[in-house]
């Protein structure tokens, strides 16, 4: 996997195990580490806790490709899958017996449900270790996001700060300043937990998703391997200059615009991009009766303001993923950090 660059780091898989499920089989996780031959800080990089977000894999597969062979200053760790059971079973929670299914609602507790203990283990083996987390959800088959996002209302002002400079470091031109432990994605999520407890700053990636063309696949998998790397420059664990757009929209308020009913949703107009400007009232998609065609729900935009989540067309469920909008009031452009 190295290619042509000189093996100046050292690559090593290991896998965690974590339990065995009620059929004997084993439950582990995979850990990519790539160690420099430098001391330095770490940075660990988790793919999908959630089992639909399997875009991910793909996306992390390149960022260990890059980095191989890399002259490092510190270590890389990559976890292609921090939720194994999900990705096998294709489904977004992990154990839907549990009490708390969602892998990133559980983080920091005691319960010994599968998505508390692969938060335990993965929390004791790499997170406790790691100076910087990135966080990576993309989209589910059919949905694409597109923002880069870090907490703004943990308790020290300079934890705030130094999430916020590591996000605009990433070089996505979108970026979210959330309330992740008073509001979304909350206290047990992996950068709520990490920030709030650790005191570690977590970036959160959200660029992509499942069922798009291979040239817009592309795209975002070449953005989401330039991200990490620049982190990585930013941090002192590679050398070299940072890719940044030149400017940035920031924001903290976003609406979603997902359906309250099933069926086969059509979008409104082909080729919208992530990052297009939209109007109040503006038509986003209709969702059809996949038998008859009867409509039966209009999806707008709720505000002005710019494309976060899109959709293609396929067959949703009430609440399944199809457009949000990032809201303009509170929303502004600058020039990059």
């Amino acid at each position: 996997m190295a290619g042509n660059k000189s093996i100046a780091s050292h690559h090593e898989v290991r896998r965690l195990p974590v339990s065995f499920d009620r059929d004997g089989s084993e439950i582990s996780v995979a850990v990519h580490t790539i160690k420099g031959s430098r001391p330095g800080p770490t940075l660990s990089v988790f793919g999908p806790q959630h089992g639909d977000e399997w875009f991910t894999v793909r996306a992390l597969y390149e960022v260990v490709r890059d980095l191989i062979g890399e002259d490092l200053a510190g270590t890389v760790n990559i976890v292609p899958v921090s939720n194994p059971p999900a990705l096998r079973d294709g489904t977004r929670v992990t154990q839907v017996s549990a009490d708390e299914p969602d892998m990133n609602r559980a983080w920091g507790g005691s319960n010994t449900w599968i998505a508390n203990q692969l938060t335990s283990v993965l929390t004791s083996e790499v997170v406790a270790g790691s100076d910087v987390l990135v966080d990576l959800h993309l989209g589910p088959w059919g949905s694409a996001f597109g923002a880069v996002c870090h907490g703004n209302d943990f308790a020290d002002d300079a934890l705030n700060a130094r999430s916020r400079q590591l996000c605009h470091a990433f070089g996505y031109p979108v970026v979210g300043a959330l309330n992740v432990t008073g509001a979304f994605p909350g206290p047990r999520s992996l950068a709520g937990f990490a920030g709030a407890t650790l005191g570690i700053p977590t970036v959160l990636v959200e660029i992509g998703g499942g069922g798009f063309s291979e040239e817009v696949t592309t795209a975002w998998i070449s953005t989401i391997v330039r991200g990490v790397r620049n982190l990585a420059i930013a941090m002192g664990i590679l050398d070299g200059e940072p890719v940044l757009p030149q400017r940035v929209l920031t924001y903290t308020t976003t609406r979603r615009v997902n359906p309250r009913i099933g069926g086969l949703l059509i979008p409104a107009r082909s080729g919208r991009q992530l990052g297009d400007e939209v109007r109040a009232g503006e038509l986003l998609g209709t969702v059809v009766c996949p038998q008859t065609y009867v409509e039966r729900e209009r999806l707008t935009s709720p505000c002005d303001g710019w494309l976060l989540y899109t959709a293609v067309s396929y067959l949703l469920r009430p609440g399944d993923w199809a457009f949000g909008v990032i809201d303009a009031d509170g929303a502004h452009w600058s020039t990059h950090e």
